[in-house]
């Protein structure tokens, strides 16, 4: 999978894919600890091809269309990523301990979006649970 993510760049098949992931997200119910782990990890594939990509971009003033439009469909990735660990945590994070406990410990991956003008909506949300369970 991650070979035909490096691969191939088709912005509507990470998206619908992503979307069947957010339309049953509400549904999820006791995710094991393997696919929880390779959820995250690759959601933090895609934060560090964010975040390269974006320094990348404003580093210089020749930005290319290309690198706009990868940067754009990775933003869209991005927040579907955060709205199906938002609806998995306002829905179903009695049944979900697993997805919980990576969450956790992946909590920096969420941090770099707080500012963000479109990726943080999900976000205040997703840090209250976090924390409240932290504690």
């Amino acid at each position: 999978k991650q070979w035909y993510q490096r691969r191939v760049r088709d912005r509507y098949l990470h998206t619908n894919c992503l979307a069947t992931l957010a339309n049953l997200s509400s549904k999820f119910h006791s995710f094991h600890p393997y696919v929880a782990e390779k959820l995250l990890n690759l959601f933090g594939n895609f934060v560090k091809k964010y975040g390269k990509l974006s320094a990348a971009c404003g580093s210089g003033p020749e930005t290319t269309e290309v690198q706009a439009a990868e940067l754009s469909t990775l933003q869209d990735v991005i927040r579907t990523f955060l709205e199906v660990f938002n609806c998995t945590l306002c829905y179903s994070s009695r049944n979900n301990g697993a997805l919980i406990y990576e969450m956790l410990h992946k909590r920096d991956l969420f941090s770099r979006f707080r500012t963000h003008p479109t990726l943080s909506e999900h976000l205040p949300n997703i840090d209250t649970v976090l924390g409240c369970l932290s504690d």
